[in-house]
């Protein structure tokens, strides 16, 4: 197994243990994970500077951020409970290695918008588009996963289960 897909294959399992910690029947809730991509998607382009009217410069260390928050909903939206983590890193791995770009940063982060909205996909290409636009890489975005995942397993209060608490920071 390469080393991408094994990180692939890591970061499947550490957002089903995630989930699986905030609720064990997560696979059962309907939870809109598309929504959570495109909200954090807003929340990204916020952070990239969308303003003609104002000077602004990219805070590329918070959209890297941001795009590992995505990348969290993204995997969940994945995960279905039938397929292996292998299969599903598979289809991850040549996704993003297949990186669908626009014209500038903002409008390939619109097509990983529209993809959630839209269709309620996580579009991976256009996922891959923004990284290599942002200038990110997989390991980039394994070190930031891996840090994120467990600062959130780690802060998760035991009660999230009974009370609806935010715990993706």
């Amino acid at each position: 197994m390469s080393a991408n897909l094994n990180k692939l294959v890591v970061m499947l399992e550490m957002q089903n243990a995630m989930n699986t910690k905030v609720h064990e029947q997560w696979f059962s809730q309907g939870f809109e994970w598309n929504r959570a991509i495109w909200v954090e998607c807003a929340e990204m382009l916020d952070h990239y500077g969308w303003k003609w009217w104002k000077k602004q410069t990219p805070d590329t260390e918070q959209v890297i951020l941001e795009l590992v928050d995505i990348f969290h909903f993204g995997l969940s939206l994945r995960i279905d409970g039938q397929t292996s983590y292998l299969d599903l890193a598979k289809q991850l791995e040549e996704q993003l290695n297949s990186p669908q770009t626009a014209d500038d940063f903002k409008q390939t982060l619109e097509i990983l918008a529209a993809s959630a909205v839209a269709d309620k996909v996580f579009n991976a290409e256009a996922f891959a588009g923004c990284m290599a636009q942002i200038g990110m890489d997989i390991d980039d975005l394994y070190r930031g996963y891996v840090g994120k995942n467990t600062l959130n397993f780690l802060t998760i209060p035991l009660h999230t289960k009974q009370e609806n608490v935010s715990f993706y920071h």
